[in-house]
Parts: C-alpha cells; structure tokens; sequence
C-alpha cells in the first residue's frame, strides 16, 4: 500500500496483534486504543514475532520500528 499523506491515517481501536509493519514509517500515524500483541508483559509488533524459514530476523529494521513508535507516541 502506498500511502500518500502518513499524518492522514487513523487507526482507532484497531487489533494490530497480526498486522506487519517494516519497512513503514509510523512517526506521523494516528494509533488511537490500537491493541498490539502481548507476551506477558512485553508488548510486541507482530514483525518481531514471526520469522520465515530459514531467514534471520531483521534486528536494524525491528529497532528503527520500535524507535519511530516510540516517537510516535511522545509527538502525540
């Protein structure tokens, strides 16, 4: 999907518990009571959790996932 205009989209209380995100930038995204996938007390992007066969999981991309969130989320 090709996104024209980040800070135009919305997610409102939407299930992300299986929905990718790498490789998409997040800083100007609206995430309004989106529920994310939990281990315990860990809250995960799904990306994180699951790996195809027989290919390492991209940590470079995974951080710079986290960070834009994290960004996100002290913008808002």
């Amino acid at each position: 999907m090709v996104i024209g205009s980040p800070d135009a989209v919305l997610f409102l209380e939407a299930d992300l518990t299986e929905c990718r995100f790498l490789n998409t930038d997040l800083r100007k995204v609206q995430l309004v009571g989106v529920k994310w996938l939990q281990l315990g007390r860990r809250v995960f992007v799904f990306d994180e959790i699951i790996s195809e066969q027989g290919v390492r999981r991209p940590w470079f991309q995974l951080e710079r996932l986290y960070r834009e969130l994290k960004q996100n989320y002290e913008d808002r």
